[in-house]
């Protein structure tokens, strides 16, 4: 089907001219062929000329018109002459600013040119533009011809008219005298030719037909359409057709209209299903003087003659004279009885008459006095409207083929069969059947089958206010199912109350069942009783349908979704469903999938149930909203075990959602079957439980519960509980708004609050992370190692690790406490650091100073030079120990309250060193660190006003600029063990220097005394 847009640019074209006061004009038509263009979907309003290479042909608009003021048309002839090529986007514009007006979007078209004795195609194409002032603005005012203006929808307008003007006078289908009448047997029919409306199309035979029909049962269709071409005469088109079932349906672009004209039972006997209608029964029939036509109670036509006395009553001239040729003198007194309130019981055939005006089945026999069988007289009314008056009516009808029937204050209708169906009804059109009780009487035949009301085929339909008792067996109070139709649309169930006799269990048996229906709604059904199917069951694929306000007592299930096919209900809505007593649940689901379910209350207080569910399922994307359920422990009321499970999801259900109310002491709250997957439990209120996770039955079959893109959830927010997440990670996020850096931070945002001690915990297998990361992708986590240790992670692979008795890190060497733009202010051990001096990770050691006892240096020893001992050991005597105070402690607690400190002035080692020509930096006692400068966002807090909560609030805000919270620097260290070592050093050398002096004093001493 083509689409067609009037463009964006030209609606802004459009303005612009008005604006200017200047002429709309569009004067060129485009042609093209787009690759891959798909002609069903929408235009979109920006789209403009396709690329140049895609332009097949260019042509000027050959003729304008005026249709209306608002109208005009723009059209181009493209002529013999014009061609080759082939076109599906074809395109109308302004010339001068290439602004392209309207497109079209076709089915592919070759435009063929005359050329080697071979005649080309001319073609005409014509945009009409509607719009206010059209004439005005373009200053087209010349009158269009008739050949720019496209009169197809004009033309399928008028067929239509006349095709439903055809179906008021002659129905849905009306046959003329034999038209289409089906003879014949063993499989060899022939349908007699003639004619018939089918829905107001005229189908005709011109000929007998032969049709073989190999397998039986099935029925012979008439198949008729409306057929022709663009330039041809239209016609109906007819066909015969043999199937089992057939409805209306569309082939291309052809509405085709069918009707069962015969049907060949199995034995090949034919029954004629043919119709004829008044109009078609008076249509050819010969006028004869002295007779006149009538219709029989069948509305079949007749004739009769035109007697002597019928003469002489027409040729009274006045009303008296007829009254008394008819032997009614007394008709002022006839009048008086009918206008008198008694006059009816004073004269029984008046009663009659009025009864039969009323659709009484009285009129037509019936006693209604419970004794006798009535079913003769609802025969006679199978097939017009019927009321029934206060009273019990026996009877076992046949088919009704309309459905209305209506009962009074207390109307009663009790079946005299034991078996089959009640009342049962056949493609009725509309109509109301209510305010009857119907009672059953299989007189305790159990396993009878038998519906209580059964409607075939047919659509919009109303049962109300009905009454069903003494339902027992197989089969349902009220069923509604199709046979040769799809599907049942627009019944109106309600105030719908039923009793069924619990003669055997697990009956295939329930209140009210609609099989296949769609657009219906069933409000407010009591069923009391009921087994398998409960008080409502949607079957197979009933859809779009609204089920609400619906009682079960003591029913195996509330609301039933069945089905006997792949077909499931869906895109259902039930709510308000209360389940008393159930013997399963309040909703069985089964396979449903997409349904809204809402507001179920299973209460199994006195239930004998061994399973107790609020509602299970077995199907797809179904939401189960507030399910209420109480009076499970565990112990049915006989005494028996009772498994409870509020929600059960069975075989491979999956993607449903449930919110539930588990107000019951049994212990089982959720269960998984296992195959089900991505269902999601949210506990509401868990009653008087502390836990979901303190019983093990609480949530049946937890390995579903995979924390992967499967898992099946249940969340308990209430207690704090959550268990399981389809994304593998459990998320708090705020996005997608403006937050300030450090907002978060100093406002606190995120917070565990309670009074007294607080505990958080994360973990519970063998390992337990907690990991922080930024937006850019850093990492860093705090973890409790199988071995139990806490680990800090602090990048690259390393981290801290803090055991029982011990800090360490995970390698030798890596970290230090504290640095020079952010010194440690102290710290207090109970013993002194070790500082390792293992020989084995240190390089050939160099002597400082001997040790007092040994004169010689050891075979692995080194000897250092001694000037290049001395003259480190000098510069170090030249490193004065002073007292100082702190710059900071003396600002804070000035010069009287900052206390002394004993040390090295770093600088003036450098400096000592420095005079010995060494560079103090070399050796590690003395240390020296620079650094950069630290700059953050500037954040500010002003106040704005919140107009959910209407109060002013504080609010931190970034102001662009840049801060700076350390400036750049350097500092020098001093390591005091090393320095000692020096110290020591130094104080060695001028003790060994004492005691050669003291050695060489002494030996003098004894060379003096020896003389």
């Amino acid at each position: 089907m083509s689409q067609t847009v009037i463009t964006q640019a030209f609606e802004e074209l459009k303005a612009q001219e008005a604006a200017n006061g200047g002429v709309l004009t569009l004067d060129e038509f485009i042609f093209a062929s787009v690759p891959d263009l798909n002609i069903t979907d929408p235009i979109d309003r920006t789209e403009g000329l396709p690329p140049a290479a895609q332009i097949v042909h260019r042509q000027a608009v050959s003729k304008t018109g005026m249709v209306n003021s608002n109208a005009v048309v723009y059209s181009v002839v493209l002529g013999a002459d014009v061609g080759d090529f082939e076109f599906n986007w074809v395109g109308l514009l302004n010339k001068a600013s290439g602004v392209v007006a309207m497109i079209v979007h076709a089915p592919s078209q070759k435009k063929i040119r005359t050329q080697s004795g071979q005649q080309g195609n001319v073609l005409t194409r014509s945009f009409l533009m509607e719009y206010n002032g059209a004439s005005t603005e373009t200053q087209i005012t010349t009158p269009a011809d008739t050949w720019q203006i496209d009169f197809t929808a004009r033309l399928n307008g008028v067929d239509e008219r006349i095709r439903k003007e055809n179906k008021d006078t002659y129905g849905a289908a009306s046959f003329l005298k034999d038209g289409f009448l089906v003879s014949g047997e063993n499989g060899n029919y022939l349908v007699k030719k003639g004619a018939a409306y089918i829905e107001g199309l005229r189908a005709e035979l011109l000929f007998d037909q032969a049709v073989v029909v190999a397998s039986r049962p099935a029925k012979i269709w008439v198949d008729v359409c409306w057929r022709g071409t663009l330039t041809s005469v239209w016609a109906p088109a007819t066909k015969i057709t043999v199937a089992d079932t057939l409805v209306n349906y569309v082939s291309g672009d052809e509405q085709h209209y069918v009707f069962a004209i015969a049907e060949i039972l199995a034995d090949g006997t034919v029954v004629d299903l043919r119709q004829a209608g008044t109009m078609a029964q008076l249509v050819g029939m010969p006028i004869k003087p002295n007779v006149v036509p009538f219709f029989d109670t069948d509305s079949r036509l007749k004739t009769t003659g035109i007697s002597d006395f019928a003469r002489e009553v027409i040729a009274e001239s006045d009303a008296a004279g007829v009254l008394s040729k008819l032997g009614l003198d007394g008709a002022d007194t006839l009048r008086d009885d009918i206008a008198d309130p008694a006059g009816a019981e004073n004269n029984p055939e008046l009663q009659m008459s009025r009864w039969r005006d009323e659709g009484d089945v009285r009129s037509w026999g019936a006693k209604v006095d419970g004794v006798a069988d009535d079913t003769a007289a609802f025969n006679s009314v199978l097939g017009i409207p019927a009321r029934v008056p206060e009273g019990t009516a026996r009877c076992s009808p046949g088919l009704f083929s309309v459905a209305r029937l209506i009962g009074s204050l207390k109307s009663k209708l009790k079946q005299v069969s034991a078996t089959g169906n009640f009342l049962s009804f056949r493609k009725p059109d509309g109509g109301r059947i209510a305010n009857l009780d119907i009672e059953s009487s299989k007189g305790g035949a159990a396993t009878t089958q038998g519906h209580q009301l059964d409607i075939q085929d047919g659509n919009d339909v109303t049962l109300e206010n009905l009454n069903f008792k003494g339902a027992e067996g197989t089969g349902f109070s009220i069923i509604l199912y199709n046979n040769t139709i799809p599907y049942q649309t627009g019944f109106i169930v309600k105030s719908i109350r039923g009793k069924y006799t619990k003669s055997v269990s697990g009956a295939d048996a329930g209140c009210v069942l609609l099989a296949l229906n769609r657009k219906s709604i069933v409000d407010g059904v009591i069923a009391t009783g009921y087994p398998q199917f409960g008080a409502v069951e949607l079957k197979d694929d009933a859809r779009h349908n609204i089920t609400t306000n619906v009682i079960g007592d003591d029913c195996e299930n509330g609301v039933y979704l069945g089905t006997q096919t792949s077909l499931t209900p869906n895109g259902n809505i039930i709510n308000n469903v209360l389940a008393s007593k159930p013997g399963f649940s309040a909703v069985e689901a089964g396979g449903g999938h997409n349904n809204l379910i809402s507001n179920v209350m299973a209460d199994y207080t006195d239930s004998a149930a061994t399973q107790a569910h609020g509602a299970t399922t077995t199907g797809d994307a179904n939401v189960f909203d507030n399910v209420y359920m109480q009076g499970c422990t565990g112990v049915n009321s006989i005494g028996g075990v009772q498994t409870a499970y509020h929600m059960r999801f069975r075989d491979s259900a999956k993607n449903n959602y449930a919110s539930i109310f588990p107000h019951y002491t049994a212990s089982g709250i959720v269960n998984f079957e296992v195959g089900t997957t991505r269902n999601f439990v949210e506990i509401k209120h868990p009653g008087a439980r502390t836990s979901i996770f303190a019983q093990a039955s609480a949530i049946g079959d937890k390995s579903t519960i995979t924390g992967d893109a499967n898992s099946n959830v249940v969340h308990a927010p209430a207690l704090g509980q959550y268990f399981g997440t389809m994304s593998g990670t459990f998320e708090w996020r705020i996005k997608d708004i403006p937050v300030p850096a450090g907002v978060f931070v100093t406002a606190d945002r995120f917070r565990f609050m309670c009074d007294g001690a607080v505990s958080m915990a994360v973990g519970g297998g063998t390992t337990a992370q907690l990991k922080l990361f930024n937006s850019d992708g850093t990492t860093r986590t705090i973890s409790l190692a199988q071995n139990q240790t806490l680990r800090l992670d602090t990048g690259s692979g390393n981290y801290l690790q803090v055991g029982s008795t011990t800090l360490t890190p995970n390698q030798t060497n890596a970290y230090t406490l504290g640095s020079a733009s952010n010194a440690w202010a102290g710290g207090t051990t109970q013993t002194a650091f070790t500082v390792l001096s293992d020989g084995r990770a240190k390089g050939e050691p160099l002597m400082l100073a001997r040790g007092y006892s040994s004169d010689d240096i050891t075979s692995d020893e080194r000897v250092m030079e001694d000037n290049s001992a001395d003259k480190m050991l000098d510069a170090w005597s030249e490193v004065d120990l002073v007292q100082y105070q702190l710059l900071d402690r003396i600002e804070a607690k000035g010069e009287d309250g900052a206390r002394w400190h004993f040390g090295i002035i770093a600088q003036r080692a450098v400096e000592a060193f420095a005079r010995h020509g060494l560079d103090a930096h070399r050796f590690a006692f003395l240390c020296y660190d620079e650094w950069d400068a630290e700059y953050e966002p500037e954040v500010l807090t002003r106040e704005i006003f919140n107009e959910v909560t209407e109060e002013w609030e504080l609010e931190q805000y970034e102001t662009g600029k840049m801060i700076c919270i350390r400036e750049a620097g350097d500092r020098y260290g001093i390591r005091y063990e090393e320095a000692l070592i020096l110290e020591a050093a130094l104080q060695r050398r001028t003790v060994e220097r004492l005691l050669t002096n003291y050695k060489d004093i002494n030996s003098r001493l004894v060379a003096l005394e020896a003389r």
